[in-house]
C-alpha cells in the first residue's frame, strides 16, 4: 500500500489548492495527480518475509519523502507485494514511480536488507524493518525509528511494528507473526508480542494504527514479517503505499491523516422559468417565501437561476441540520448577479451567521467573532460573479472571481452552527433584505477549505 502527499510547489511555483487523498492496495496500479496538485510527498512499505526454521521473516522498511514534484495528469504507479501465504516467502520492494521515474523504494524485509532502501534524492526519512534472528517474525519499519525483531522493540518513538514473540503448544514452540505499520503519519509504537505467551499474546503489535501480527504466524499489515513457518505456511504483511495533498501537510506527522469532507448542499437552479421547484443534490428541502422562482432571465450555467424575484420577505429556506452547520474547515461558493449596484441585501444567511452585499461591498460574519469586508470591487451589478468563502483552520479567506479579497484569522468562530433554517436570496431569521437579482450553482462543502489561495473559477456547473 501506498500513499503520497500532495503539496507546495513545482517548478511552475503554482500552489496545491485543495486537499485529498488515494490508497493504494493493488500491485501495478496507477493514479492520475487531479487538477491544482503541483507537489506530493509519499510513504511507502516493503512487503513482509516468510521462511522455515530459524529465523522467521522479517519485516518491510518504511520511506517516506516530501515535495516531489508533479502537475495535474502525471501518472503516479505503485508495485507492491499483497499478502501473501507461502512457507518462503520471498520479499518484494514497494516502488513509487511518477510518468516512469522511480521516485521512492521501500525495500521488502529479508536478513540482508538492512539499509537497502535507497534514497532518490532529496530528503528520505523513515526506519527499517526488524531482522527476525529467531523464530519471531520481525516488525515493519516506523516514521523515525526501526520496527522489533528477536524480542528486542521497536525503537521507541519510531512509530513502527512490534516483533513477534512465541508460546509453547503441546511441547511444539510456535511463533507470533510481527506487527505491521499504518500509513497515516507517525503514531504510536507496536508493542513487542509476549514470549511464553499464548496465542493470543505472541502477535507483535502494529504501529501507527497499523494491524498486529497475530499469535499465529501471520504478519500484520502493512510489512510484518511472518513467524517461523514450520511445520506450515504463513501469511506476510503486506506491501504498502498512499498519496495525500494540501496545504501545509507533510511526512512524519503534519496533518497526515485522512481529510474527511462532505458535500453538504448543491444546487444548479434549472428548470423551467417560474418554476417554484428548488432541487438540492443532496436532499435538502426547501420551502419559498413570497415570489422566490427558478428565472430563465439570466444564467451562468444550465440555462436557469435563482431569484427572490419580489419584496423585501421573499426567500427559499431549509430547516438547520447537521451538515449545514459549518463547525471546521468548510467552503462556500455561488454565482450572483444584482440589477441594483447600490442595494444592501443578504446573500446567504443562518441567523446571524450572513454573506451580505452592503454598500456596495461584500460583508461575512461567523457565528461569534469573524468580520470580514471585501475591498472595493465593482460590485456584482449587471455581472455574473463567483463568491467563495472558506475556512481553513484559524484562516478565513473571501474570493472574488478566484482572487483573495481578505483574509482574517480567528480561533473559536464558527459557520451557521446554530438552529435557525438556512436562508438563500435573504436570511428573514435576522431581517428581510431580499437579494435583486439572480444567485445559480451554490455548493456548501464541509470539512475541507477547497481554495486556499488564487484560483480560475469552475467554467461549468459544479459537481459534488
Amino acid at each position: 500500500m501506498f500513499e503520497a502527499l500532495l503539496l507546495g510547489k513545482k517548478a511552475s511555483q503554482q500552489p496545491t489548492l485543495d486537499s485529498g487523498q488515494h490508497l493504494f492496495t493493488n500491485n501495478n496500479s496507477n493514479f492520475t495527480i487531479p487538477a491544482g496538485v503541483y507537489s506530493i510527498c509519499a510513504v511507502a512499505v516493503g512487503g513482509g518475509s516468510a521462511r522455515s526454521g530459524n529465523p522467521g521473516g522479517s519485516g518491510g522498511d518504511l520511506r517516506w519523502k516530501n515535495d516531489i514534484p508533479v502537475v495535474p495528469g502525471d501518472i503516479v504507479n505503485v508495485t507492491l507485494q499483497p499478502s501473501t501465504f507461502g512457507v518462503t516467502v520471498t520479499p518484494v520492494d514497494t516502488v513509487i514511480k511518477v510518468n516512469g521515474v522511480t521516485v521512492l523504494v521501500a525495500a521488502g524485509g529479508d536478513v540482508s536488507h538492512r539499509n537497502t532502501s535507497t534514497p532518490i534524492g532529496g530528503k528520505v526519512g523513515g526506519g527499517n524493518g526488524g531482522i527476525a534472528n529467531t523464530i519471531e517474525g520481525g516488525g515493519a519499519g516506523g516514521y523515525m525509528g526501526d520496527g522489533g525483531y528477536g524480542g528486542v522493540a521497536a525503537t521507541p518513538g519510531g512509530g513502527g511494528g512490534g516483533a513477534g514473540g512465541y508460546w509453547i503448544n503441546g511441547g511444539t514452540t510456535l511463533a507470533g507473526g510481527g506487527g505491521g505499520v499504518g500509513l497515516l503519519g507517525l503514531g504510536a509504537t507496536g508493542a513487542k508480542g509476549v514470549q511464553g505467551g499464548t496465542s493470543t499474546t505472541a502477535g507483535g503489535g502494529g504501529g501507527s494504527g497499523g494491524a498486529n501480527g497475530s499469535g499465529t504466524l501471520n504478519g500484520g499489515n502493512y510489512g510484518g514479517g511472518a513467524g517461523s513457518t514450520t511445520p506450515g505456511g504463513a501469511t506476510t504483511g503486506a506491501g504498502g503505499a498512499r498519496i495525500i495533498w494540501g496545504e501545509g501537510r507533510a511526512f512524519p506527522s503534519t496533518q497526515t491523516g485522512d481529510v474527511v469532507m462532505t458535500t453538504s448542499l448543491l444546487m444548479h437552479f434549472d428548470g423551467a422559468n417560474g418554476s417554484t421547484t428548488f432541487t438540492d443534490v443532496r436532499g435538502h428541502t426547501f420551502t419559498k417565501t413570497g415570489a422566490a422562482i427558478i428565472s430563465t432571465a439570466q444564467s451562468r450555467f444550465g440555462g436557469a437561476s435563482y431569484t427572490p424575484n419580489g419584496g423585501p420577505s421573499s426567500q427559499i429556506s431549509t430547516p438547520d441540520a447537521a451538515d449545514l452547520r459549518l463547525d471546521g474547515d468548510f467552503t462556500i461558493e455561488f454565482w450572483a448577479r444584482l440589477v441594483e449596484a447600490s442595494q444592501n441585501c443578504f446573500l446567504l444567511g443562518k441567523n446571524n451567521s450572513v454573506l451580505q452585499h452592503y454598500n456596495g461591498l461584500l460583508y461575512v460574519r461567523g457565528d461569534q467573532n469573524v468580520y470580514m469586508m471585501s475591498p472595493s470591487y465593482g460590485g456584482l451589478y449587471n455581472t455574473w460573479r463567483h463568491i467563495a468563502l472558506t475556512r481553513q483552520g484559524n484562516n478565513w479567506r473571501l474570493f472574488l472571481d478566484g482572487t483573495l479579497a481578505e483574509l482574517v484569522s480567528r480561533s473559536g468562530d464558527t459557520w451557521g452552527v446554530n438552529s435557525s433554517p438556512l436562508c438563500i436570496g435573504n436570511n428573514t431569521s435576522l431581517a428581510d433584505i431580499a437579494v435583486q437579482g439572480f444567485i445559480d450553482e451554490l455548493r456548501i462543502t464541509k470539512g475541507l477549505a477547497l481554495y486556499t489561495a488564487n484560483f480560475t473559477p469552475p467554467t461549468g456547473p459544479l459537481s459534488v
